[in-house]
């Protein structure tokens, strides 16, 4: 093992410089020198991971008593925000593009100013409405342009422009609210590096204290080959199987072997090792590897040690069972081969207290376990796309000991109320405040009230009222995407709804999708012979009132069970109004009769056989309040929908947008814009009427709607059904296919659908009710996302009632794939889409049987028993069905399951 490990290097920089590192995930930055091998570890934190404190006791243990290491008489404290961090190696970095980052739980876009021809490191959010960066693009000018609505930052993170800002109007872009937050950075050794911390006391570090330098990084006698991972696992276990020689000839077995051919493992055997620490203080620790050499452990993120995944995630979930400061309990370690590890743990349970210092931002409790082949997905842990899986609300660990002081609160958690350090642009927003008592003045009237002095006070109840959620209709999806044959399962507003064809009453019914006998889901069943639900675990049968009709276990001349109340099923009222489902999501008695007093809201052109009507739906990763605010919103439409829209639309330039709030009320609001008049009826109904001027003088005036039907379904999931009615070009809707509209719909639906995700995240960080505080809203383009917030927080305190049945906390973030996957999100619920798929996918088998077929055929033919022009005829045919096959295997793919978006490079 000893051609493993490299000789001594000795290190002059001062121990002063650190790195650091905490999480569940963490990135592993390798460099591997010349003769002999010498591995250095970058560990960065990314999310949450529990440490522990210990003591060795054990006369034969890695640190003996009359070996304590040297530590400082006054106990010092790590101060994990005041340390160098690296990002990525440059190598691995795209000038073309900006790129998502996460160290210390900070989110970071990192990105190459060709201005300064300098890498910088911004925090990954939009002070207009919390977009990210990272999904945006480097202008022709060399700015950072944010995907959602086009504002532009320097590299200093100045905004120097803002489209929708009227260029004779006030500098809005001149606010300090409208900068963004940047940190500290540098390239050393061909890695970024960043300082965690935008202090302005900070903005001059590296002429202070730079990141540790490594001398053969910079020396040309020595190659280097850099790499980059992250782990599904946290810094603390990264840190510990890095400083364990022990574990290679058996984790790694074979696979030295196959590096070094002369090194030989030997598993069955092994044998000591003998390692000590030298010296151990706050800046990490020296220690000496037997005949190996002398190695460093820089705290927090460098040391020269091997490092491998391997069963790392079911170790830290046992050490995480235990508690951290049972370490030492749980974990027998008597040889010298643990020395570093035993130094590791005395380091981060004396200097940061057993953990990483999060800032109360998360609570250490781990994420479940993925299955195995996401665990070990390479594409993935080599890219930022699953990380913010762990970027949710853990509920608080029993296991993690701490000081009254450092608790979090669970009122403070649920609300991501943070402590002492909060995200980047809170810090910056707080900070700034009260810096211009006249850029205040100007946002609160921006944002608190009318748009523009002159126009009428906004309309609003002199007694508050409250919105009551469960008092209204609910659209639940288009009659043209149900299937009368079968049971469909819905949730609306977090109630399990089992929709489905009575044929005895020719009704939609909309049931609770729960049978009253063992609670299983009622969806899952069929429609049986009499035109009754049944269920399928059992079968009893429900009729079109939710009576329970017949219970097949229950003897025939027993007492009739199925009269019984508790038998019955939950009804809640339904109509179909404009070729669209309703329900009301209560289903007491009282309610049966409500159509006659209250209908759902009615849109003429869907019913006038002059309009055109081709309907869709879409279920999102993201909640009801980002779906309202993103379709009420047009000035995001040329950034981030560029090049998928008919018209032509200037990224680089962009225009401002006149619009007026006439009316808010606790029924909603009515707005005017570019002549035409909107209106948003709470809570479903967003409507925007156009016209446009007649071809011909004799044919009435063109109209037309956009017409969006918006659905709670449930924290951080919405559903929209959506519509254009149009009185012209409506001979296209009627020899167009509907899934051919659906195809163009979808990609404009995908193309801000990752962002508006992470954006609801970046406001349940501060809270919805701080959205004021939080989002920089200067011009009149947002006078109807602001109308729509002000609306939320007057009537329902800014956010939904789910009736207690949710505590608000978002689901996790899964790879990207899956989030932005059009198969489960649309496919499988569209009548259209789902039978050209199966069309589709039938062509393509086709295709490939008739390409082998024709292969077979020439194979199988003598030489002389077939024409030499029909024997290349079957080769040809078999080349060009197989081509297309293949091309229609792509063409499925990126447009019935996932296609993604880079607006960088558009």
């Amino acid at each position: 093992m000893e051609a493993l490990f490299a000789p001594s290097v000795h290190i002059s920089t001062s121990p002063t410089s650190h790195h650091k590192t905490p999480f569940n995930k963490f990135r592993v930055s390798f460099s591997l020198l010349k003769f002999p091998v010498l591995p250095m570890f970058l560990t960065l934190g990314k999310t949450t991971s529990k440490s522990h404190s210990f003591t060795t006791r054990s006369s034969s243990s890695a640190v003996s008593a009359e070996d304590e290491p040297e530590t400082a008489k006054k106990e010092e404290k790590f101060d994990w925000y005041a340390q160098w961090y690296p990002v990525m190696p440059v190598c691995d970095l795209d000038k073309r593009k900006p790129h998502a980052k996460k160290v210390m739980g900070l989110d970071l876009v990192v990105w190459w100013d060709r201005n300064e021809s300098e890498w910088k490191v911004f925090d990954d959010t939009c002070p207009h409405r919390l977009a990210p960066l990272s999904e945006g693009r480097i202008d022709q000018w060399g700015r950072l342009q944010c995907v959602y609505h086009g504002w532009c930052f320097n590299a200093s993170g100045d905004c120097k422009f803002i489209p929708q800002a009227p260029p004779d109007g006030p500098p809005v872009h001149t606010s300090m609210k409208a900068c963004v937050a940047v940190y500290p950075s540098t390239v050393q050794h061909d890695i970024v590096w960043f300082w965690p911390n935008i202090d302005p006391r900070y903005k001059d570090i590296i002429t202070r204290k730079q990141p540790p330098f490594i001398p053969e990084l910079d020396d040309p006698s020595f190659t280097k080959y850099m790499g980059n991972r992250d782990f599904p696992y946290g810094y603390d276990v990264l840190i510990e199987n890095e400083l364990d020689p022990a574990h290679l000839p058996y984790a790694h077995y074979g696979l030295a072997n196959a590096l070094k051919p002369q090194v030989k493992s030997d598993r069955e055997g092994g044998g000591p090792i003998d390692l000590s620490v030298k010296k151990l203080d706050s800046q990490g620790f020296f220690e000496n590897q037997d005949h190996f050499g002398d190695t460093k452990f820089i705290a927090p993120c460098i040391s020269y040690a091997s490092s491998s995944p391997g069963d790392a995630p079911e170790k830290e979930r046992k050490l995480m069972d235990v508690a951290p400061a049972n370490w030492q309990k749980a974990c027998f370690v008597p040889t010298k081969s643990d020395a570093l590890l035993v130094g590791y743990r005395r380091w981060f349970n004396k200097y940061s207290g057993g953990q990483v210092d999060w800032k109360g931002k998360y609570c250490g409790a781990l994420p479940p376990t993925s299955p195995r082949e996401q665990l070990f997905d390479r594409p993935h842990s080599l890219t930022p796309a699953e990380m913010e899986a762990l970027n949710v609300s853990f509920v608080p660990s029993p296991h993690i000991p701490a000081t009254p002081a450092k608790v979090i609160r669970r009122s403070q958690f649920l609300h991501f109320h943070f402590s002492s350090t909060r995200s980047s642009f809170v810090q910056s927003y707080d900070r700034n405040k009260s810096s211009s008592k006249i850029l205040t003045a100007l946002s609160s009237s921006i944002s608190t009230e009318t748009l523009d002095p002159t126009e009428p006070a906004l309309e609003t109840d002199s007694q508050q009222e409250t919105f009551d959620w469960y008092a209204q209709w609910y659209a639940v999806m288009p009659v043209c995407d149900l299937d009368k044959r079968v049971p469909h399962a819905k949730k609306v507003i977090g109630l399990d709804l089992v929709v489905w064809w009575d044929r005895n009453e020719s009704e939609w019914k909309v049931f609770d999708d729960t049978c009253p006998h063992r609670l299983a889901p009622l969806s899952e069943g069929r429609i049986d012979q009499w035109g009754r639900l049944q269920c399928v675990y059992h079968g009893w049968c429900f009729n079109g009132s939710g009576d329970c009709k017949f219970i097949p276990q229950a003897p025939p001349d027993g007492p009739p069970v199925h009269t019984f109340k508790k038998a019955c099923v939950a009804a809640y009222p339904a109509t179909v109004q404009n070729d669209i489902v309703w329900f009301w999501p209560n289903s007491s008695p009282e309610y049966k009769d409500i159509l006659s007093s209250k209908k759902p809201p009615y849109i003429a052109e869907l019913d006038d056989p002059s309009y055109s009507k081709t309907m869709g739906n879409r279920e999102f990763p993201f909640g009801y309040e980002i779906l309202i605010e993103n379709l009420v919103d047009p000035a995001h439409v040329p950034y981030a929908h560029f090049k998928l829209l008919p018209v032509k639309l200037d990224r680089e330039g962009g225009a401002p947008i006149d619009i007026t709030i006439n009316k808010l009320d606790i029924e909603g609001f009515h707005a005017s814009r570019f002549g035409g008049i909107t209106n948003f009826m709470a809570p479903c109904v967003y409507k925007s009427a156009f016209s446009l001027p007649s071809k011909k003088g004799n044919e009435p005036q063109r109209r037309g709607l956009l017409l969006f039907f918006c659905v709670p379904v449930g924290p951080g999931k919405s559903r929209l059904i959506y519509t254009f009615p149009r009185n012209f070009g409506v001979w296209l809707d009627r020899v167009m296919p509907r899934w051919v509209f659906h195809l163009s719909q979808n990609r404009i639906l995908d193309s801000d659908l990752y962002l508006l995700h992470l954006e609801e995240r970046k406001i349940m960080e501060v809270g919805p009710k701080n959205w004021q505080k939080a989002c920089f809203v200067p011009t009149k383009s947002d006078a109807q996302v602001v109308a729509f917030r002000k609306w939320l927080k007057t009537y329902s305190g800014g956010q939904i009632n789910w009736g207690g049945k949710f505590s608000g906390t978002l689901p996790p973030t899964p790879p990207k794939e899956q989030l932005m996957d059009r198969y489960r999100s649309h496919v499988v619920n569209c009548s259209s889409c789902s039978l050209a798929y199966k069309s589709l996918n039938a062509v393509e088998v086709a295709l490939q049987v008739i390409s082998f077929g024709s292969i077979g055929v020439v194979a199988a033919t003598k030489q002389n028993a077939m024409p030499a022009a029909a024997r290349t005829s079957l080769v040809l045919m078999a080349i060009l069905c197989f081509a297309a096959s293949r091309w229609l295997a792509h063409f499925i793919y990126k447009n019935f399951h996932f296609h993604d978006y880079n607006h960088a490079l558009l």
